[in-house]
Formats: C-alpha cells, sequence, structure tokens
C-alpha cells in the first residue's frame, strides 16, 4: 500500500496562480476553459507531504458538487437536493469529522490530464448506478480559494456542479471509508444556521457560489 506523504501530487507554483487568475479569498465564478494555460504551462510534479507545507506551491483539487432539481417547490432552494457526507479518518486528516459536499481530492502524477484526475478521483469516493465518466469539463462553475487556514493555504478549488436525475442521486453509494453518512438534503437546510457551521470551509464557500447562480438565474440547469 502506497504511503500518501510519499505519493507525488500535481501542483502549480502559486506565484503562477496568481499570475493566470486575479487573486481573490473566497469564492470566485468561473470556467475550467481560463485554467487551460496555467495548467498548460506550471503543472508540476511534488511529494504530497512536501507540497502540504510549502506556500510556494498550491494544490488544485476538483471540488465536485453532485445535485438534482425537483420542480415541485415555488421556493427555488427547496427544489435543489445535494449529497452531502461526514469526513471519516482516511482522508485529510485536519477535516476530519467535518460534513462536506465537496467529492474529489488531489491529482496524482500518473493522471495524464485535469479531467482524468477529476473522473478517477469521483469514481474512487463513489459508486453509481449511472454513469458519469468522464466527468464534463463545462461542468465547472467557479473556484475556491481559502488563505486562512493551514489546509486552504496550499490548495486551489475547481468547483464543479454534477446534474443527476434524483432517482440517480438516491442511490449514489460510497465507495471509500473516508466519505461516511451520506445523504441527500436540500440546498435551503445546508443554508440553515446549524448546517452551515458544521460544513468545512470550502463547502460554505461553495454554497455561496450556488447561492449566487440562483439569485441571478432562479435555476442551476440555466448553467
Amino acid at each position: 500500500m502506497s504511503q500518501p506523504n510519499l505519493e507525488k501530487i500535481l501542483v502549480v507554483p502559486t506565484k503562477a496562480l496568481w499570475e493566470h487568475v486575479l487573486y481573490f479569498h473566497g469564492a470566485q465564478m468561473g470556467s475550467l476553459k481560463s485554467l487551460a494555460p496555467l495548467f498548460g504551462l506550471h503543472l508540476q510534479h511534488a511529494v504530497r507531504g512536501a507540497a502540504e507545507t510549502d506556500l510556494s506551491l498550491k494544490q488544485p483539487i476538483p471540488y465536485m458538487l453532485l445535485c438534482a432539481q425537483t420542480g415541485r417547490s415555488p421556493r427555488p432552494s427547496d427544489q435543489v437536493w445535494l449529497l452531502q457526507y461526514r469526513r471519516n479518518k482516511g482522508g485529510e486528516s485536519r477535516l476530519d469529522d467535518k460534513w462536506s459536499i465537496g467529492f474529489g481530492g488531489h491529482l496524482m502524477a500518473e493522471d495524464a490530464n485535469y479531467i482524468r484526475g477529476a473522473t478517477r478521483e469521483l469514481h474512487e469516493e463513489l459508486t453509481f448506478t449511472r454513469g458519469l465518466q468522464p466527468v464534463p469539463p463545462e461542468t465547472v462553475i467557479g473556484f475556491l480559494n481559502e488563505d486562512q487556514t493551514p489546509v486552504g493555504k496550499v490548495h486551489f478549488g475547481v468547483v464543479h456542479l454534477l446534474e443527476l436525475p434524483m432517482d440517480a442521486l438516491l442511490s449514489v453509494n460510497s465507495n471509500d471509508t473516508a466519505v461516511a453518512d451520506l445523504q441527500a438534503v436540500t440546498l435551503t437546510e445546508l443554508l440553515s444556521e446549524a448546517s452551515f457551521n458544521r460544513l468545512e470551509p470550502w463547502s460554505q464557500l461553495a454554497l455561496q457560489l450556488l447561492r449566487g447562480i440562483l439569485t441571478v438565474s432562479g435555476q442551476l440547469r440555466s448553467l
């Protein structure tokens, strides 16, 4: 069995990231196309253990949200359902027992490209009755950057919104011991104070993206 800290992962220099993307803190709408020059010129290998504390590097992380829409409520946030789970031991130890709506993880040195790495990560964590292979690049809705915690300082989130039929969403199963207590909840519930406060920082930021999209369009499908 490989030791996670010795794995080779894909990273970009922090300086190069902010030369290609205007610096921001929090959540920002965007597309995968805007990252193509960065990935094309600056993706490089690093040992994961060293990269986790190296502020000169950022680790691009596919952060995939799985949702369904019912259309059975006049309030848009009641129509949107997302999968959430509790992070169990076996993943990023600094996030143990936090709740999350994002699936995915590190891009590995052997991943030929970003999409292949995102697809591999999704299917390592979850089992689907209907395929999501490969992860469509047009599902990227924005980015996450959080420089206030040790985890956030060395990671950069690429947020995907993957829409499934409701029956398919409810039949998704965990394929990873680090993904525990998998359940579907409405966006309204996730935005409630009690649910929101127990989410990891990136999930809170991702919800801001979704709320912004709903405010503008009234639905997610318009993306």
